[in-house]
């Protein structure tokens, strides 16, 4: 069975195609949501000295995201944890963030993955170690990816 229609990892600890696709898109998409933002406020205050503190400020948070997601895309390396399951969420501005944890790590998901999984049920879970995303998880046999 597959969720969000993306295969499970075929070679162990190496990331398919179809994962580097959806933490590129994960990538593009905080980028845009932390430039853009930044960008009107540094525009809006420009003619005040904080903007030097305001640019250097989103080119660090758009830099440390890249940075992040880059290393996941371009090392193409997954981690694997078996345990229980323990879901959450959070939202302080925004849309909900999706959290599964696994062994003490924090791992991100999205909606519908998290409304897939079963809390406290055993898993193996594959992740992309620097951005957290889950990539795929196991149970019973069966293979889901993201």
């Amino acid at each position: 069975m597959k969720a969000s229609g993306i295969e499970a990892s075929n070679v162990e600890g190496y990331i398919e195609p179809k994962q580097r696709r959806f933490l590129t898109l994960q990538m593009l998409r905080y980028v845009v949501l932390t430039l853009i933002p930044g960008m009107f406020v540094v525009l809006w205050l420009w003619h005040t000295p904080a903007r030097w503190f305001l640019v250097v400020g989103v080119i660090v948070l758009a830099a440390t995201v890249i940075r992040n997601y880059a290393l996941d895309i371009l090392l193409a390396k997954s981690v694997t944890l078996v345990g229980p399951i323990h879901k959450s969420k959070l939202r302080v501005r925004g849309p909900t963030q999706y959290f599964v944890a696994v062994k003490n790590e924090r791992i991100r998901v999205t909606k519908k993955v998290w409304q897939e999984l079963e809390a406290e049920r055993l898993y193996r879970i594959d992740y992309a170690p620097h951005s957290r995303w889950l990539l795929a998880y196991h149970k019973d046999n069966e293979d889901h990816a993201l």
